[in-house]
């Protein structure tokens, strides 16, 4: 996600949105501005330790419109039909975790999650009801935890910041 700033007060999907780095326990920061979902590629130069992310696809995020995980996962599938025969590797934050679960064509998805966080199966797709009544909640089963993986050590720790 990436805030960017305009001039015009509401003009062009531009929007107020709650900002993680203005706002205290007891204080909410706003920024205003567009809310962009932005993919770039990384490109590993011969020199060492050089990367540069080249800006490809970009998505304007509104608030009645789909999620910035549903963005992100089709600007991926856009990004697969364009190279069919390479794999990529989705490099986000925890917000684009559950990625992972959305089995995205030619890509693998790496990010942060807790290792004991609680996964479950994805739920049933949703039923209208009849006007003034409640859906019933579903509930789904929860899956194994991230322990056994842990012990499989299949991952790697890159240890610290890495550039």
């Amino acid at each position: 996600m990436t805030p960017c700033s305009t001039e015009r007060p509401e003009g062009g999907g531009s929007r107020s949105w709650r900002d993680a780095l203005r706002s205290t326990r007891k204080r909410v920061g706003v920024a205003r501005g567009l809310n962009l979902v932005v993919l770039t590629v990384g490109l590993q130069l011969r020199l060492p330790g050089m990367t540069i992310s080249i800006p490809v696809n970009l998505r304007l995020h509104r608030k009645d419109g789909p999620t910035m995980l549903a963005l992100a996962a089709e600007m991926m599938a856009e990004l697969a039909g364009w190279f069919p025969s390479t794999r990529f590797v989705l490099c986000g934050d925890g917000a684009y975790a559950t990625l992972a679960g959305n089995h995205l064509a030619h890509t693998a998805v790496v990010s942060r999650m807790r290792r004991d966080a609680a996964l479950y199966e994805a739920p049933p797709s949703r039923t209208k009801c009849a006007p003034g009544q409640r859906r019933a909640y579903a509930s789904t089963q929860r899956c194994s935890s991230l322990r056994p993986l842990q012990a499989a050590r299949w991952w790697s720790s890159t240890g610290g910041a890495t550039r």
